[in-house]
């Protein structure tokens, strides 16, 4: 697809790198439930029977949201983590909210799960300040030091796996029908696109594609109204949606001709053979022309857990090729690991859809997010008086 990616990184392969690197953990106690003794080293690269973290007797309760994302993680990360280190994961199909709910609820006993795989923003930062998260040590996980810095919500908080990016998912057969190019975010403002799909405050599109416009259009924080406005220049063109699934079915469908969406499902639906395909927003930022817009979902281990020595080897194992490759060949995303990109890029099946270039990719600082999420309520209040 070509599409570019914001800070520049250089992708170098460490694909199956035997260095061991020195990161705490340990077999633990499982009597006393201690079980973080700085004791064995974890591998910088592919994890393989010979590590020597060893867990055996020990169980780990691990979140992931229901459905073919969990499945996809235990068919990579699940089964190789209990090959090579003996532990057992008890795996919870809950949605990152429901999670983050009941461990907010839950403080001061024991979490009920040890680790989430992938809590996203702004949830995260809602549960840091909450109290609820550990802080990340990234020194102890050898395969999250070659991360672009844009795998990371802030510092103390887990590696995203992949890029969970946005831009504009069309239908290839109206704009193909109308004597349309493929759009770009401006673009869509030409009448002949007949509808736009755009996430409402329910989806948790909405909060990144709104910093992302903010920034583009020169707004405010505290001030949504050029964004607002332009919005309603579109009309009775536009039309909303909260879950992916309804993103998916208007596209596909042609009742919208273009909607605001995630590659990750714009992506599988090319796959599938719908008459769908990714463009990029092109949003000009300071000077700078970013395709896509970018917000980091990352695992996220559970304050208090007695497992954290297994959380910490658990995360280390989920940066590997041989974790991830049934999940992003799935699901069609960019991973974040330099050498499971460099392993994939060139694979018929999935390469055209993995962004290469980090550097075209708006990700806004953490304190514009969490700026934003103080005054989101001003940003909503003033999207319901224009579109309710």
């Amino acid at each position: 697809m070509g599409l570019a990616h914001s800070r520049g990184i250089r992708l170098v392969s460490v694909f199956a790198a035997a260095t061991l690197v020195v990161a705490a953990c340990s077999t633990g106690d499982e009597a006393e439930g201690t079980a973080d003794s700085p004791s064995c080293t974890l591998p910088k690269g592919e994890v393989t029977a010979d590590n020597q973290c060893k867990f055996a007797g020990r169980t780990i309760t691990v979140a992931a949201s229901p459905g073919s994302l969990t499945d996809l993680y235990k068919q990579g990360l699940g089964q190789l983590f209990e090959q090579t280190t003996g532990g057992r994961i008890n795996w919870v199909g809950q949605a990152p909210d429901a999670v983050l709910t009941q461990l907010i609820a839950g403080q001061g006993q024991a979490p009920t799960v040890d680790v989430d795989l992938d809590m996203y923003v702004p949830a995260v930062y809602q549960g840091e300040e909450a109290g609820v998260w550990e802080t990340f040590d990234r020194s102890r996980v050898p395969n999250a030091q070659d991360l672009p810095p844009q795998a990371f919500a802030g510092e103390g908080r887990g590696p995203a796996t992949w890029f969970n990016l946005t831009g504009v998912c069309y239908n290839t057969d109206r704009f193909t029908s109308a004597g349309l190019a493929a759009p770009t975010w401006d673009s869509l403002f030409d009448p002949k696109v007949r509808s736009i799909g755009f996430p409402q405050p329910t989806s948790t599109r909405w909060n990144l594609t709104m910093v992302s416009l903010a920034a583009y259009y020169g707004a405010g924080l505290d001030d949504p109204k050029p964004v607002i406005d332009k919005l309603k220049q579109l009309g009775d063109r536009l039309t909303f949606y909260s879950a992916t699934s309804e993103a998916d079915q208007l596209v596909q469908s042609g009742d919208a001709w273009a909607v605001i969406h995630a590659d990750g499902r714009c992506n599988g639906l090319t796959k599938s053979g719908a008459p769908v395909k990714l463009a990029p927003m092109n949003l000009n930022i300071e000077g700078r022309t970013y395709a896509l817009m970018l917000s980091p979902t990352s695992p996220e281990i559970a304050k208090g857990t007695k497992n954290l020595d297994m959380a910490y080897a658990l995360v280390n194992t989920l940066l590997t090729e041989s974790a991830l490759t049934p999940l992003i060949t799935t699901l069609v995303y960019t991973p974040t690991v330099p050498a499971v990109l460099e392993a994939l890029k060139d694979d018929t099946a999935v390469g055209p859809f993995l962004q290469t270039d980090v550097s075209a990719l708006y990700s806004p600082d953490t304190a514009t997010f969490r700026e934003f999420m103080t005054k989101r309520q001003t940003w909503v209040d003033a999207w319901n008086r224009a579109f309710q």
